[in-house]
């Protein structure tokens, strides 16, 4: 049994001479007492080792948590680069092709009046051809 109150004053000595307990009975009691406090103290001793380890795991979970920390900060900032860069890129696409669609109307558009000229340039020789044919 560990040493307790209820042991410490469980313990009975005999008297010599009604004055002075007996050393052998003392002795065995403090014996009992040390080797109490002895397994109480290795006891001791491995909790704080245990403590000491365990700390050291939280020391280390703690750092392994921030370097996940710092390395999911480096992939959000990496991904959200990447996709501002990709939005630009698009944009830049998205213009361009403005750009030439604008150019291709303007292609259209003078190609249209090129042909109406072209058209009214030969309706005009077909009228006067055929003003020409009655004469």
């Amino acid at each position: 049994m560990k040493i307790s109150r209820a042991k410490i004053e469980g313990y009975e000595f005999t008297t010599k001479k009604g004055k002075y307990y007996e050393g052998k009975g003392v002795d065995a009691a403090l014996e009992e007492i040390a080797d109490d406090v002895e397994e109480l103290l290795d006891e001791l001793h491995e909790q704080n080792k245990r403590i000491r380890e365990l700390e050291n795991r939280e020391k280390d979970v703690t750092e392994a948590l921030l370097m996940v920390k710092k390395l999911s900060q480096e992939i959000i900032e990496r991904a959200k680069s990447e996709a501002e860069k990709a939005v630009m890129e698009k944009a830049a696409e998205v213009l361009t092709l403005k750009e030439e669609i604008a150019e291709l109307k303007t292609l259209r558009d003078n190609y249209k009046k090129e042909l109406l000229a072209e058209i009214n340039t030969i309706s005009a020789k077909t009228r006067e051809a055929v003003d020409n044919i009655g004469e």
